[in-house]
């Protein structure tokens, strides 16, 4: 075997032998993962699914009587299988495609592949990233599935967004851009509950 196809088989290997670590410590989202203010314990996790966004905020300068400020107008962010994020993360030059498992639109739907969805319904935490100028929050926000079942997103009640990276304006609004759009991309990782 030549040093290149050997270093690839043994990048391979390393990289298998982790997933098979992570499956078995990650079935039940960690407790860790959530800001210590959300009281969340592990039993409180077990009907749980996370998924790895990525995705943008798009925003309106705008003004009131305060001052020139960005209004949000909506996010939209399509969601990975959490094991298919750290497979292209760790892989680099290994042809690996991220599972598409979800997308959120823009009233904060949900919309599985497998047909089911699922509404953000009011925010219960707004809690600051540890990046607040640059990073959206960190969301506890209670939730309606479109229906009961046994599909991913039937009975969601509670949608978590946590890990935050990116999403604020970084620009500034002013009278020169009165009225007009900014997007800005971020990641975050989202948990559901039933």
């Amino acid at each position: 075997m030549s040093r290149p196809v050997y270093q690839k088989a043994l990048k391979i290997g390393f990289i298998l032998g982790s997933l098979a670590t992570i499956v078995g410590c990650t079935a039940v989202p960690s407790a860790n993962r959530f800001p210590d203010q959300w009281g969340l314990s592990p039993g409180q996790l077990e009907h749980s699914s996370s998924f790895y966004a990525k995705g943008y905020q798009q925003f309106k300068c705008a003004v009131d009587d305060q001052g020139y400020y960005w209004q949000h107008v909506k996010t939209e962010a399509n969601l990975y299988s959490l094991l298919s994020e750290i497979l292209l993360i760790m892989t680099d030059d290994v042809p690996v495609s991220a599972k598409l498992i979800a997308r959120s639109g823009t009233k904060q739907v949900f919309t599985h592949v497998d047909g089911s969805s699922v509404r953000t319904t009011r925010i219960i935490y707004n809690t600051p990233s540890k990046n607040k100028n640059n990073d959206i929050p960190q969301l506890f926000m209670s939730a309606k599935s479109s229906s009961s079942g046994g599909r991913a997103f039937d009975s969601v009640k509670t949608i978590f967004r946590t890990e935050t990276e990116g999403g604020m304006p970084n620009r500034a609004c002013g009278a020169s851009s009165l009225g007009q759009f900014h997007k800005s991309t971020f990641s975050a990782v989202y948990t559901f509950r039933k």
